[in-house]
């Protein structure tokens, strides 16, 4: 598995530093942190998002490979999105397979100026065909505002409010999630955020999932992002910590 995911890292890699669009805007992404961008992909652009979480919670070790989200620019501030999302599996358990993609549309309701936030809608939902062990057996439609506001040259920050129509085991239970993350710019093309989420509840039978994370991008080039990311729970329905890393492209 390290071995296929190296080669395709590399093959990614090439790709995004021999075709730079060095004219373009710079990226950007819905990962690697929680909080949904208040921008659209470009008309006529793809942007693939993608990566690997590392997850430990109350002694159990799980991973989500994939990661995958594509971004298709359809009109202007409008883009199509379809999460083919991961294959998830458990050390030491039986638990493995793939989780239900996802289907949905961002729209950019108000771009940002002078002291303006920009404000974005996203509505989307699951579909339900991922694996038994993974995934749910009905659709999950939900949908979140997503706020930015520009603070200086280097610093931003970004909101999201968001509900879900959730499903868990069968059972059909009323799902928010806010975030709040403030990103900064460190050179030209590294930059760094710090961020925390909730998902209230985070299960049907559980608590609210309170968590602290932050993480680090570099822009190989306009078109070619790299990102790591590390957090840890603030509650007992949170994972304990996890660490990931992840790649965004666009054509």
């Amino acid at each position: 598995m390290w071995a296929s995911l190296g080669s395709l890292a590399l093959v990614v890699l090439s790709a995004g530093t021999l075709s730079a669009q060095a004219t373009s805007p710079p990226l950007v992404t819905d990962r690697p942190d929680f909080t949904e961008s208040a921008s659209a992909v470009a008309p006529g652009d793809v942007q693939l998002e993608a990566g690997y979480t590392f997850t430990h919670s109350d002694d159990v070790d799980e991973h989500t490979l994939g990661e995958l989200l594509f971004r298709i620019g359809l009109w202007d501030r409008i883009e199509g999105r379809i999460g083919v999302n991961s294959i998830a599996w458990v050390d030491d358990g039986d638990e493995a397979g793939i989780e239900d993609p996802s289907l949905g549309l961002k729209a950019v309701l108000v771009t940002a100026q002078g002291g303006r936030p920009a404000i974005a809608i996203l509505a989307g939902t699951t579909v339900p065909i991922g694996d038994d062990d993974i995934g749910e057996d009905d659709w999950q439609p939900g949908i979140t505002g997503a706020f930015a506001w520009d603070l200086s040259d280097q610093l931003g920050l970004g909101a999201n409010v968001g509900y879900t129509y959730a499903s868990e085991d069968g059972e059909r239970f009323d799902q928010g999630s806010a975030s709040v993350a403030l990103g900064v710019g460190i050179t030209e093309r590294t930059g760094a955020y710090v961020e925390t989420f909730t998902i209230f509840p985070a299960g049907d039978d559980t608590d609210d999932d309170v968590t602290l994370n932050g993480g680090i991008t570099y822009l190989v080039n306009n078109s070619f992002q790299l990102d790591a990311r590390v957090g840890a729970g603030l509650t007992d329905d949170a994972p304990d910590v996890f660490v990931g890393f992840g790649v965004a492209r666009r054509w």
